[in-house]
């Protein structure tokens, strides 16, 4: 779950600030560092794409390493499913 504040800065304009997230599963704090990726997400996206515009709305479960590893890979198993790991450089 993200949890989200609402943030001034010094020109009047408003803006909404993530602050932490935190797993859906167990509710621990999901942390990351400045050089390091720790960001399990499980989500739906549904909408209309065009050339000039668009929209979608998107369901979104956040989830710890830990449970990642302990609750759902061992779920998508008993259902046959292997995820593909792929590497991203950059």
């Amino acid at each position: 779950m993200q949890h989200e504040e609402r943030a001034t800065e010094t020109k009047p304009v408003e803006r909404i600030v993530r602050r932490w997230t935190t797993c859906d599963f167990c509710q621990a704090e999901i942390r990351e560092d400045a050089y390091e990726v720790r960001e399990g997400v499980l989500s739906l996206r549904l909408g209309d794409a065009y050339p000039d515009s668009g929209h979608t709305t998107e369901q979104r479960v956040d989830i710890c390493e830990s449970c990642w590893e302990a609750k759902l890979l061992p779920w998508l198993a008993s259902l046959g499913i292997v995820p593909q790991t792929h590497r991203v450089d950059w």
